[in-house]
């Protein structure tokens, strides 16, 4: 194998443990405190969107499981079409939101975080996964 090759592989495993381990940590942590994380992350527009379907709470523990079945399934490198498909979505989604209030590095950030799941989406696992 090309060194190259070896390194593009390297690559994709960072940037798979930098967007799983962002993934888990805000999951973990919408799931351990709804409500806490309900208030912080919840505009007023979205908040006003729920309030006739579901509760916060209820919103945010179920985002907070999704998000922690991206991270593993993306960690792992198993679904990964599914899975990179599902990080951006959530990331644009999180993008626009929070994007709506007031453009600041939490938006930013989180922008790069979706190119990034975009760019596994369309290179693929690499060779340190359980999908190759």
């Amino acid at each position: 194998m090309r060194l190259a090759n070896r390194n593009s592989d390297f690559a994709k495993l960072l940037l798979r443990l930098g967007i799983a381990g962002v993934f888990l940590y805000f999951g973990i942590n919408a799931v351990q405190n709804p409500v806490g994380q309900g208030a912080i992350w919840i505009t007023p527009q979205i908040g006003s969107v729920l309030e006739g379907l579901i509760s916060v709470s209820t919103f945010m523990m179920l985002f907070g499981i999704i998000q922690i079945l991206i991270g593993a399934l993306v960690l792992l490198g198993a679904a990964f079409k599914l899975a990179t498909a599902a990080a951006a979505i959530a990331l644009l989604g999180i993008v626009i939101n929070l994007g709506s209030v007031s453009l600041n590095d939490i938006v930013y950030r989180d922008f790069a975080l979706f190119t990034a799941a975009l760019l596994l989406f369309f290179e693929g696992p690499g060779r340190y996964s359980m999908q190759r």
